[in-house]
């Protein structure tokens, strides 16, 4: 989405890699946790072998609804603050915002 503007970058890998690149940031980056990461070949192999995960999108519903993975669930970041019950029995859950 470029919200009318042509000059519009997003930054690959987000904050997380921008610190772990060690660049100055501001402020406590505590918020960030450690997480597994799975590239996008390695995602697109287990869909196309049927694994049993489940794919979060993230990002506000409207961007969702704008485009998302094929079979991924939204699930808004800011509304994550219970237990699921949708995520209990998937080997994997992999979350992403766009």
């Amino acid at each position: 989405m470029d919200a009318g503007y042509s000059n519009v970058k997003a930054l690959d890998g987000g904050i997380g890699d921008w610190i772990a690149a060690g660049f100055p940031v501001q402020g406590n980056n505590s918020f960030l946790p450690e997480v597994n990461r799975i590239s996008v070949s390695d995602l697109k192999a287990k869909l196309d072998k049927g694994s049993n995960i489940i794919i979060i999108d993230s990002e506000f519903a409207t961007y969702y609804e704008e485009t998302h993975i094929v079979g991924a669930i939204s699930m808004p970041f800011d509304t994550m603050t219970a237990p699921y019950t949708i995520l209990n029995g998937y080997e994997e859950i992999i979350t992403y915002c766009n």
